[in-house]
């Protein structure tokens, strides 16, 4: 009897034992099909935004053969997009095939996007061309974000904001490699039409939202581009300091070393040249006085804007480093910024982009993703 007893329990024991076994590797097979889904959902994401950004950059958006089907090599897996135009509404698919075990999994992610007539595109607001692939091209980190117009970083794309508002063409390129965060709370959206008006806190937009900037193969250059020897010096001084109220003589201000403003209640049309440029304190008004430019820095030291309740006009060229900004509810932007890297701070930022005009496809039309057309599977 004891010898039978003895084998009953091993038997259940060495029963139990493969159970536990068999939970143990249905667990962690589950887990690694779990995490190789998800990879074939970023695949399939990004082979879909790869056709999104050949539709964009079509010079016809209504020829069928305007995104045709292909592969895009990417950590993780290799995706195939493809496009369909009925009528005048594409669907862009992106398809990925990831091999978990010994089982291929198959994810399939689509959108549409129409083509309607009116509109080529939205004037640049923001650019940022870190050429040298160094820092964060493209950062913004604020309450509330709202620029009428298009962004464009030729590098990282990084935006965090309870609120966010960004004109069409928002999107991302080489030469970089790209790091792109957005969070949660913020949306993209491609603009229609837009209303915001330099004297209003209307924000009207015709609009859809999408989640992330639009991925671009093509590099973009500078759309403006400027030097020094562009521009006639009607000052020239080693560096010149204002800080007091009042009015600043018109002109072009050239400086060896700096260009500072630094004070409330000053106002001017002018346009700085100058290695380093500092603007901060309290009711500024500015406008430019040449080429559309109003601050030129020359150097590679950080451009800081912080001042309050601004109201300003024109473009902020900076090429060789970084412009960082920062805004509130009072103060608007009319113009574009240029520059190596943006950095964009504070409470509420507000922007009409007035640079010259990003297409969106051929002329005379504009592309709109089609809203809850997203599907995936």
């Amino acid at each position: 009897m004891t010898l039978v007893v003895a084998l009953v329990v091993m038997l259940m024991l060495a029963v139990m034992g493969g159970v536990v076994v068999s939970f143990a590797q249905s667990n962690a097979t589950s887990a690694t099909r779990s995490a190789d889904t998800s990879v074939g959902d970023a695949v399939a994401e990004a082979a879909m935004s790869h056709a999104r950004s050949l539709l964009w950059s079509a010079p016809n958006p209504l020829d069928p053969n305007a995104v045709p089907q292909g592969q895009v090599k990417l950590f993780g897996g290799t995706g195939t997009y493809s496009g369909q135009l009925n009528g005048n509404v594409w669907t862009l698919t992106g398809v990925s095939n990831v091999t978990s075990g010994a089982q291929e999994i198959a994810r399939t992610v689509s959108t549409q996007v129409a083509v309607e007539a009116g509109g080529a595109g939205s004037p640049m607001a923001l650019f940022s061309e870190d050429s040298d692939c160094g820092g964060d091209s493209f950062s913004a980190v604020a309450t509330e974000i709202r620029v009428d117009g298009a962004v464009r970083s030729n590098g990282d794309f990084q935006l965090t904001a309870e609120r966010a508002s960004l004109g069409a063409a928002s999107s991302f390129g080489p030469p970089c490699e790209t790091n792109v965060q957005v969070t949660e709370q913020a949306n993209l959206q491609t603009l229609a039409s837009s209303q915001l008006q330099p004297d209003s806190d209307a924000f009207a937009l015709s609009k859809v939202d999408t989640t992330m900037p639009i991925m671009e193969t093509a590099i973009q250059y500078w759309p403006s581009a400027f030097t020094e020897v562009d521009f006639v010096c009607t000052y020239r001084e080693v560096s010149f300091r204002f800080t007091k109220s009042g009015t600043i003589p018109p002109g072009v201000y050239c400086a060896d070393e700096s260009f500072i403003i630094k004070g409330s209640y000053i106002k001017g049309e002018i346009t700085a040249i100058a290695p380093k440029v500092l603007v901060t304190g309290y009711d500024i008004d500015l406008e430019p006085y040449a080429k559309d430019v109003l601050l030129f820095a020359t150097g590679e030291e950080q451009t800081k804007i912080s001042a309050s309740e601004y109201d300003w006009k024109g473009i902020v060229y900076h090429p060789n480093g970084e412009v960082s900004i920062a805004g509130d509810e009072f103060s608007l932007l009319v113009g574009m910024i240029e520059a190596k890297e943006i950095d964009i701070r504070g409470d509420i930022f507000k922007m009409i982009g007035t640079g010259p005009v990003v297409p969106l496809g051929q002329d005379g039309f504009t592309l709109v993703p089609v809203p809850g057309s997203y599907v995936a599977g």
